[in-house]
């Protein structure tokens, strides 16, 4: 059952991580496009540090999820084990 529960939040996780992507993407291309045209791009780039930091966090939760399902997975075939071969 908590392996459904760490299933839902890397899902969730990496949607989040998708949409990030693709807006510092977009915001990139936007900002070099902008300066190309002599544009002050202070609080684009401001926003899109903003976001690249939310990525990078996002990133750091979902390695971090990812490694405790590995564990909790580990401790149940350990415990079924166990429990086979008594």
């Amino acid at each position: 059952m908590a392996t459904t529960s760490y299933t839902n939040l890397i899902e969730i996780l990496e949607g989040k991580l998708a949409n990030l992507t693709e807006r510092l993407s977009t915001g990139a291309k936007q900002i070099q496009a902008a300066r190309d045209k002599g544009e002050d791009v202070q609080e684009w780039e401001e926003h899109w540090i903003m976001l690249l930091r939310q990525y990078e966090d996002a990133v750091d939760r979902l390695e971090l999820l990812t490694n405790s399902v590995v564990v909790v997975e580990k401790e149940v075939q350990d415990e079924n084990q166990t429990l086979c071969n008594p």
